[in-house]
């Protein structure tokens, strides 16, 4: 076998080189079979020439050139990935290590999941559950926290790892976009957990986020192939209120893939405390003695989650019942004794973690602990540990905080020691405190975070040190010059969001008006709100500032006097956008829309001009038709259209008629799109089918006995 490079030579150099070096070794090793490969890309004619040059003692197909080996090697990625040199130029592994990241990512998760499902009780929902994901290829997981959203995605991603599907965790739409392959003979599965928040409605809930997940939805509806799979989780409480903050009934809160998890009956639960045990190789003979497991799985409070916390912190303690009951009688406590147990170095770490989602980078985290951590040190006087940062995180590490190696971000350990230091938080922290920490990292996503998480909006009017830091930190983000004028607009959204719904320490609500903010909050909204309708932005851009305005209107966050400036603002807009047109163009349907919601959102403040020109704009449609200007998904159109012809004195019944028969039709597209087996019923069935005959006791029993993995 003799191999030969010449990647930058030429074929007739190559035969020399094998007609002068190589036959004679050839000659005297006499071998049966001579195999060459080669570099250097290799026409027929060239290979006939090597023949030749090494006297006919090599067969043509025994030679190998450029393409052969690329053909060959791409066969097993596994070599190719090992050795640089074959991939530097590979579309296939460039891509694999351009998404290094998200691949290392999926690889510690799986290595995260493995150890866990063999503790995993599987329950009939996971049958279902699988049915859903076959049939639809999109899977929304709801439930109460702890109940085992989690732990039945990871037993669905197994089985489809099985199946000869990739595996991705992601944490936001882009994330999905970003790994999703349009080739439908690559098998892929995505995983993305708290999809709407974690403990909230995350603040990239919007509009878009809801028409991203709509292209999602009809994707996978559109999929034949089912190559691609999509699991979703989120909490019962957080899904409802995303429903009551949408005003239009997308694709995501399609019943057909939404399944719920409910604790699971005694029997269940006999199960998974007896497994988790059993993993975790702790000593029983205290626990069945007395039968004291029944009052554990009997309990009102029982949930995986609160079992496993408890069994990972104390499984070398001989009181495990006891921590156990103690855990589920007042499970609000499950945090409390080790947070408190907290050094002040620790807490700094602890509370400045909440400033952030989805986790921080470790050199961002770094910086901004240190700055926290000197400032509330200098006002409660306590010692700074050597190396305190590196010190403190190896402490936490495992038992507060996670730290991921691959992309080296940290974030809580679990959901619930998050829930709890936002109710401490909440309810310890001083104006001096908040304003501590908020000093410190002194950004704007930090500043929204605080006012999402926290309770603290309707303090601002007697905080007002807490208040002016607020205004300033805002002031200086919108001062920037932004790339364009939809980061402004997303930002500002995102700031009226954090103003104007309710924080009920771990959920949020719709739009309220119970916060009375100063008139300097005010003004930053006014001015902010102005500046963007100042700029050149697209009709598109002008209807979200619209909803925006909506949002601070019912927030009590924007005056009378500024809801007539800004009103005159959108009709000199629209104005602007007619002048440009010739006499014979149509005024597009958008500017219509917009000046039709313009004029319902402020009581139809006169504007004659304007009302004119779109009055006759509209008579220019057949009949006056104005209900396509509204989306078929909004009940509420009718009363708009019915408004809108009040208000420019045309006869509307043929535009409500038109919208009810088109809303008649959306529904029942809806209604189509589900199976024709009685999928409902199933679902019910799943949840009632799980009673086991065996008394408990032999279920726990039979459980600690056998091999775990039966």
């Amino acid at each position: 076998m003799q191999c030969k490079h010449y990647a930058d030579s030429t074929v007739s150099k190559l035969c020399s080189v094998l007609k002068n070096d190589e036959l004679p070794k050839i000659i005297k090793l006499k071998p049966k079979r001579y195999l060459l490969f080669t570099s250097l890309k290799l026409m027929p004619a060239n290979k006939k020439a090597i023949v030749k040059a090494l006297d006919d003692n090599i067969l043509v197909n025994d030679i190998w050139g450029r393409e052969e080996l690329n053909d060959e090697i791409s066969k097993y990625s596994a070599v190719e990935k090992r050795n640089y040199k074959l991939w530097f130029k590979s579309i296939e592994v460039l891509e694999h290590i351009i998404n290094k990241k998200y691949v290392n990512k999926a690889q510690m998760s799986l290595n995260r999941i493995k150890p866990k499902i063999t503790y995993y009780v599987e329950q009939d929902i996971f049958n279902t559950a699988y049915s859903i994901l076959q049939n639809q290829n999109i899977l929304v997981i709801k439930g109460n926290p702890g109940v085992g959203k989690s732990m039945l995605a990871n037993a669905l991603t197994l089985r489809y790892l099985l199946e000869g599907h990739e595996y991705y965790e992601i944490q936001s739409i882009d994330e999905f976009y970003q790994l999703y392959e349009q080739d439908s003979d690559r098998k892929q599965i995505f995983f993305f957990d708290d999809f709407l928040g974690q403990t909230e409605i995350n603040s990239n809930f919007s509009s878009t986020f809801c028409k991203n997940m709509d292209d999602i939805y009809e994707d996978r509806r559109l999929s034949p192939h089912g190559s691609k799979k999509f699991i979703l989780t989120t909490r019962n409480y957080i899904l409802n209120s995303a429903k009551e903050l949408s005003s239009e009934n997308h694709g995501i809160f399609d019943n057909k893939f939404i399944i719920e998890l409910e604790l699971q009956d005694d029997a269940r639960n006999c199960a998974i405390f007896a497994k988790r045990l059993k993993y975790e190789k702790i000593n029983c003979e205290e626990i069945i003695k007395g039968e004291k497991y029944m009052s554990i799985i009997n309990h009102k409070n029982f949930t995986p989650r609160i079992i496993d916390i408890i069994l990972c912190r104390y499984k070398n303690e001989d009181n495990i019942v006891e921590k156990l009951m103690q855990a589920l009688d007042n499970p609000e406590d499950i945090w409390k004794n080790s947070v408190e147990a907290l050094d002040r170095n620790a807490e700094s770490l602890i509370y400045i973690l909440l400033l952030y989602n989805y986790g921080v980078s470790l050199k961002q985290l770094r910086d901004d602990y240190d700055n926290y951590n000197l400032v509330r040190a200098n006002h409660y006087r306590y010692e700074i540990i050597d190396n305190a940062f590196n010190k403190v995180l190896k402490e936490m590490d495992g038992s507060f905080i996670n730290i991921n190696a691959t992309d080296n971000e940290v974030k809580y350990i679990n959901p619930s020691l998050e829930d709890y230091i936002k109710n401490k938080v909440d309810s310890t922290f001083s104006q001096n405190e908040f304003v501590m920490l908020l000093k410190s990292i002194r950004t704007y996503n930090a500043t929204i975070n605080l006012l999402e998480k926290v309770n603290i909006k309707d303090k601002l009017i007697k905080y007002k040190g807490l208040e002016e830091l607020i205004i300033e930190i805002v002031q200086d983000e919108f001062s920037k010059k932004l790339d364009n004028a939809q980061m402004a607009i997303d930002k500002l959204e995102r700031l009226t969001w954090s103003l104007v719904t309710e924080n009920k320490v771990i959920f949020r609500i719709a739009v309220t008006s119970e916060y009375t903010y100063s008139e300097n909050i005010m003004n930053l909204i006014s001015k902010v709100i102005i500046d963007i309708l100042h700029q050149n932005i697209e009709c598109e851009q002008q209807f979200k500032v619209l909803e925006i305005i909506k949002m601070c209107i019912n927030g009590n966050l924007i005056s009378i006097e500024v809801q007539k400036q800004i009103y005159e603002l959108f009709c000199f807009n629209i104005l602007n956008r007619i002048k440009e047109m010739d006499e014979y163009d149509c005024i597009d349907d958008l500017y219509i829309a917009l000046y039709c919601h313009v004029c319902l959102q402020f009581d139809f403040k006169e504007n004659n001009d304007l009302d004119e020109r779109v009055r006759q704009e509209i008579l220019k449609r057949k009949d006056g038709n104005i209900y396509h200007l509204f989306t078929v998904y909004d009940e509420n159109a009718i009363s708009y259209i019915e408004n809108i012809g009040d208000h420019f004195g045309i006869d509307v019944s043929d535009s409500v008629r038109d919208f009810k028969e088109g809303y008649q039709d959306y529904m029942e597209m809806l209604d189509d799109c589900r199976d024709d087996y009685d999928y409902y019923d199933r679902r019910e069935a799943a949840k009632y089918s799980a009673n086991y005959k065996e008394p408990l006791k032999e279920i726990f029993q039979g459980i600690l006995k056998d091999n775990l993995d039966s």
